[in-house]
């Protein structure tokens, strides 16, 4: 059996828990129990086009040195749509549109008292392209340089 590449070791532990902790909030917007909609309650909720980004982020994780390329495919397309989410939202917060982007995922979502019920947080959205956009440079390096590492 072939040794794992040296950054797995630090990718499946993480992978495992963002993938339950994302399960356990889409649950609560599937289901409503507040307990599930917020990590810890003094972060407030997450929006849940950020767990679906988050549950895909697991997935690609998970998948990402797979020995098969239909999984490889499916990590790098996982990734790939949650920068199109987070591209997206940030397009929305600075063209002032709404694409209804927050409705893709759970229809009728809002929070009480927001400017914009529903949509992920633009520091989400850009926290969510940077994971994306170190996850597709992982492999690429310049001498001891990893552009992976510093995003």
């Amino acid at each position: 059996m072939a040794r794992a590449p040296w950054y797995r070791y630090g990718v499946l532990l993480p992978g495992y828990v963002v993938l339950a902790s994302s399960v356990s909030m889409i649950a609560g917007w599937m289901f409503e129990p507040k307990v599930f909609q917020g990590i810890v309650a003094g972060f407030g909720e997450i929006q849940p086009n950020s767990a679906m980004g988050f549950f895909l982020l697991a997935i690609a994780m998970l998948l990402l040195d797979s020995s098969r390329w239909p999984l490889r495919a499916v990590s790098r397309g996982c990734a790939l749509f949650v920068a199109l989410i987070g591209a997206l939202t940030i397009l929305e917060y600075l063209a002032g549109l709404n694409l209804g982007i927050d409705q893709w995922s759970f229809a009728g979502t809002s929070i009480a008292g927001s400017l914009y019920p529903g949509r992920m947080p633009p520091l989400t959205a850009l926290n969510l392209m940077l994971l994306v956009a170190a996850f597709l440079l992982l492999d690429w390096r310049w001498g001891r340089f990893s552009l992976a590492m510093l995003l």
